[in-house]
């Protein structure tokens, strides 16, 4: 299916858990990321509303190891990493505070332990955090 939209991010990943990638997207002027659930037969869910006027990256990924995504996102402004963990729905927060303000999230299992590590990178400074 084609969405006529333009500024929507895919955030594709397995939201809820049973194996398969969802079709998902994080609309940067609500500030709302919204998954197709294969599970529940692609009915469309709001995953999470955090509101409109903020300059978040969504950031695909499983933050606590329980097998399914976790909505994330990252503002480059704040240099703040903040993950919503399906297994607590608690929200995680990571901060980069010395980070230049130019860098990117680049989460990724960089352990090897099965969870999704918040990274950052600054391209015109060859900057890494994690």
């Amino acid at each position: 299916a084609q969405i006529p939209v333009t500024g929507w991010v895919p955030v594709v990943g397995d939201y809820d858990g049973e194996g398969y990638n969802d079709l998902a997207v994080y609309i940067p002027e609500a500030g709302q990321l919204w998954a197709l659930l294969s599970a529940s037969n692609r009915e469309a869910r709001l995953l999470w509303d955090i509101g409109p006027g903020l300059d978040c990256i969504p950031v695909a990924g499983d933050y606590d190891g329980d097998g399914t995504f976790d909505p994330c996102v990252y503002s480059p402004r704040v240099r703040l990493m903040a993950a919503l963990l399906t297994s607590t729905a608690q929200l995680k927060l990571w901060g980069f505070a010395g980070a230049p303000a130019n860098c990117m999230p680049v989460g990724g299992d960089y352990d090897g332990d099965g969870i999704t590590d918040p990274m950052i990178y600054g391209e015109l400074q060859g900057y890494w955090a994690v």
